[in-house]
């Protein structure tokens, strides 16, 4: 029996943060991630979905893209495209609680476990929070520690700073 391999289709887009590389399988975009470096960002696609194809298609995303570019440039407005987060369904909830924070606000990792109603497991919150594979759309940049310090970010506290700055926060 032959063995299926999704097919991930993915394109680059450069936004006001730099280059993100996005990747949209049959149900919607399964990771978003920004870099400096295109090749690099293709094979740390291809080593977090090693069972996948990988299919450049710019001309066939151009409007998924298009839609992230405006959503980045605007996080208050609706993001219009279809979502496929890889995760366990702790993640899954812990990123929708994520999506709840409204751009310009930020919670702590004990906020964010209160809010999924597990305030004890602010651990596996961060790591949940650090899983997050929908850099911006997700926006694990909007946790922060409990005394206001930015804490980790799996793309560079810099990039996290001015995604924190560009939406009103002091960051």
């Amino acid at each position: 029996m032959p063995v299926h391999r999704p097919t991930l289709r993915h394109a680059a887009v450069t936004t006001r943060f730099g280059l993100l590389l996005a990747a949209f399988s049959d149900r919607g975009l399964v990771s978003l991630e920004p870099g400096d470096d295109a090749a690099a960002l293709l094979r740390s696609l291809a080593e977090r979905f090693p069972g996948a194809t990988l299919s450049d298609d710019a001309p066939g995303l151009r409007e998924p893209l298009a839609a992230i570019a405006a959503f980045i440039d605007d996080p208050a407005r609706p993001l219009g495209i279809a979502l496929d987060p890889q995760g366990t369904p702790f993640q899954r909830e812990v990123w929708r609680a994520l999506t709840a924070i409204p751009a310009g606000q930020t919670r702590t990792y004990s906020q964010v476990a209160e809010a999924v109603g597990r305030p004890s497991a602010v651990r596996a919150v961060a790591s949940a929070v650090g899983a997050n594979r929908l850099a911006v759309i997700v926006p694990c940049h909007r946790v922060v520690r409990k005394d206001g310090g930015l804490g980790g970010f799996r793309w560079g506290v810099g990039r996290k700073a001015a995604l924190l700055q560009a939406e009103g926060v002091k960051a």
